[in-house]
């Protein structure tokens, strides 16, 4: 008997198996609108029929300003075709940041700031000293005094495929008491051109210092001498402490950008709407684009409908 009910078991298991397989169905989202045209502005309304688990919206908008209507795209950007571009070859990388002194009586120029690209990222000050460094110092504008000083730096010379690796060396010799710097607002962006060079559209790779990753090097000891968070600073250290060479390095591949990313319009366990709506705020003709999928542990069906939307002033 218990074999019987063993055997059952596994047959319903199997049926039940080849049933969900058989579940995995092609959606059949239609997506239309009442016209192709519209105004600056106005309402895009696009019509759905059919059933999918999930649907997604590229309206094909990147990043914007449009003073005139006071609308402004800056986060993200929302095309189709860029949605697995991760990387570009004519970006325009730049970095910004302010720095000070921690006090008045900072030493000029204990601040370094240099770039390498065949650092191995290790962590050790061997690997540090064995790689070439090239000396931005003169690049960044470096504060006297407490208040804080603003460089911005193209580093559009120093892309490559792989890593670049930057750092604030800091130096100092055994002293009565030594200052430090503290380095805020940092960030770097890439600026992209569009196809035909219109205009370049900027993508965040680090919006403040919290968001690159920190490897601290110190030529003579352990010790980390630099503290890390939005603001990088270089610390303050008491009378008669020992010489220092205090790196912090990062490193970030200068070609990377930020893929598109979709609006959902249905999730699993939703609804699908009626209609979605959509204004578009800059003149130009669009590629709307709609993906609908149903998926399962086996698999993924996926369907992706385009419209053409021109957008023009009233």
């Amino acid at each position: 008997m218990k074999k019987t009910i063993y055997i059952l078991s596994a047959l319903i298991i199997i049926v039940f198996i080849r049933c969900t397989k058989l579940d995995l169905v092609v959606p059949d989202i239609k997506v239309t609108t009442d016209k192709t045209t519209y105004f600056v502005g106005e309402e895009v309304k696009f019509n759905f029929e059919g059933d999918a688990n999930f649907v997604s919206f590229y309206p094909g908008v990147g990043f914007f300003t449009n003073t005139l209507y006071a609308q402004t795209s800056t986060t993200f950007a929302y095309r189709y075709i860029y949605k697995d571009r991760n990387s570009v070859e004519n970006g325009r990388p730049v970095l910004a940041f302010n720095n000070k002194f921690s006090n008045a009586a900072t030493k000029a120029g204990s601040m370094k700031f240099l770039c390498s690209g065949d650092y191995n990222g290790s962590g050790k000050i061997a690997d540090v000293n064995s790689a070439t460094w090239i000396d931005l110092s003169d690049k960044v504008s470096w504060a006297t005094t407490t208040t804080d000083v603003t460089s911005t730096i193209d580093l559009s010379n120093y892309k490559k495929d792989g890593m670049t690796y930057f750092a604030f060396k800091f130096t100092g010799e055994e002293a009565a008491s030594r200052f430090g710097f503290a380095i805020s607002s940092f960030s770097l962006k890439n600026y992209v051109p569009l196809a035909n060079g219109s205009v370049e559209e900027l993508y965040t790779i680090w919006a403040n210092a919290s968001f690159a990753p920190y490897s601290q090097v110190t030529q003579n000891d352990s010790l980390a001498y630099w503290t890390t968070g939005t603001t990088l600073t270089a610390k303050t250290l008491p009378a008669k402490s020992p010489a220092i060479n205090a790196w912090l390095i990062t490193g970030v591949k200068l070609k990377q950008i930020t893929p598109d990313i979709s609006m959902k319009v249905k999730t699993f366990g939703e609804v699908v709407p009626s209609f979605y709506s959509y204004q578009y705020w800059v003149p130009g003709e669009y590629e709307a684009t709609f993906v609908s999928s149903n998926s399962t542990i086996y698999g993924k069906n996926e369907v992706v409908q385009k419209l053409k939307i021109v957008i023009v002033d009233k």
